[in-house]
């Protein structure tokens, strides 16, 4: 996670240029900050690795992890999410995507039935999302090809 950080705010500090004054918080801060927070929690990580005691009752615990096929699901089910978000994202814009994406992780992973809870998780998600970043923030969010061909 610590190599994943640095190359981020490489990356970060090699695509997004710096506007603005000096001081001043620009499309940069945010995405490097991200990468920051991740070194330092990698980083913490790593030192209480080492610092916690090799007790044998742990060994044991961790040698009867999960099985393969948990940890497998998890990790394809997650790329899975986020490439349909990406592609929903593109054509039906990001409220519609947002709402899809987590009533289909509720159901579809955590197994949640009710289609109350549902519903007001996926619309209450993507609205506090788009109020905070679109309307208090100024974070352009997209709007969807098919909205823009549609209106």
């Amino acid at each position: 996670m610590f190599v994943l950080a640095a190359l981020w705010c490489w990356g970060v500090v090699a695509t997004i240029p710096v506007l603005g004054a000096e001081g001043r918080l620009g499309p940069r801060g945010f995405p490097l900050g991200l990468g920051l927070l991740l070194a330092a929690f990698s980083a913490l990580l790593i030192v209480s690795s080492f610092l916690s005691p090799k007790d044998e009752a742990v060994q044991e615990l961790k040698a009867d992890g999960p099985p393969l096929g948990v940890e497998l699901w998890a990790v394809l089910s997650t790329l899975g999410f986020l490439g349909g978000y990406t592609v929903l994202l593109w054509a039906a814009g990001f409220l519609v995507a947002t709402v899809i994406i987590v009533a289909a992780g509720l159901v579809l992973i955590l197994g949640k039935r009710n289609w109350l809870f549902v519903a007001l998780m996926s619309f209450g998600t993507a609205l506090v999302v788009f109020v905070t970043f679109n309307k208090i923030l100024g974070v352009y969010l997209p709007h969807g090809r098919w909205i823009d061909i549609w209106f």
